[in-house]
């Protein structure tokens, strides 16, 4: 999360220095335009030291920094920005609910791109959430067309160290060809840290590639690259074998 957390960071001052604003002139515009009373000197100078550390620190909590975000991108000199061209270079994604359209934009298959619409939309709504991993799936007695997304999640906005996880949902058609999420597994038990790649589906079996710690391994730093395969068992997927890979092995 530290790193999502620099790249919101930038992005907010990225914002200010098009908009030409130093730090303590956004916080107190900031408090000056959403606090309830008005605020004393020594609250606005308090405020000021206390957004320097939130734009700093990787500890800060992606909500916090996703609001001060939200406030930048809806003030009336942004918006003046934005209509002048000069800002299309800027980065705007967040992982958060208000980069929906930001996220599903590079999905041009239009099958996947109405999964990942619908999947990323729960996604966001519960978390932070990235890493979108599609992969279609066999039909049950009930739906013909079922996908697994597999996603990087911060469930309930945790935010801290090791937090984050696997999350899952799936995907299935609607006999009306509406797809909607039927079922989900916000901790997605892979036997590993992180999936990095879907490596493939066949008869039943879901091929991962991912990450596990190795021994001197820091927190969210895992090199240990392995393989898992997967299968459903009365609507659950469990791991059917897990073993580890070296870079000339890797898929």
């Amino acid at each position: 999360m530290v790193e999502k957390n620099k790249k919101v960071q930038k992005l907010i001052r990225d914002i200010l220095k098009e908009l030409g604003w130093s730090v303590p002139k956004f916080a107190t515009k900031y408090l000056t335009d959403t606090s309830q009373y008005d605020a004393s000197e020594d609250e606005y100078k308090a405020f000021v030291e206390r957004v320097k550390k939130h734009l700093s620190r990787g500890s800060t909590k992606i909500e916090t920094l996703g609001i001060y975000l939200n406030y930048l991108l809806k003030t009336e000199e942004y918006n003046r920005l934005l209509d002048t061209g000069k800002i299309k270079w800027l980065e705007t994604e967040t992982h958060i609910l208000e980069d929906y359209q930001n996220l599903i934009s590079n999905e041009n298959d239009p099958a996947r791109k109405k999964v990942l619409e619908v999947a990323s939309s729960y996604a966001l709504s519960i978390g932070t959430a990235w890493d979108f991993h599609i992969v279609s799936i066999d039909a049950d007695e009930f739906y013909e067309k079922r996908y697994i997304v597999l996603w990087d999640a911060d469930v309930g906005f945790n935010h801290g160290s090791g937090s984050w996880g696997t999350a899952m949902c799936e995907v299935a058609e609607s006999h009306f060809g509406y797809p909607f999420v039927r079922t989900s597994n916000h901790q997605f038990r892979t036997g590993m840290r992180c999936v990095k790649k879907v490596v493939g589906y066949n008869e039943g079996v879901l091929t991962l590639m991912g990450l596990n710690y190795a021994p001197n391994d820091p927190n969210n730093h895992p090199s240990d690259k392995c393989i898992v395969e997967m299968v459903e068992c009365d609507s659950k997927w469990i791991i059917k074998d897990q073993r580890q890979i070296t870079p000339e092995l890797e898929v």
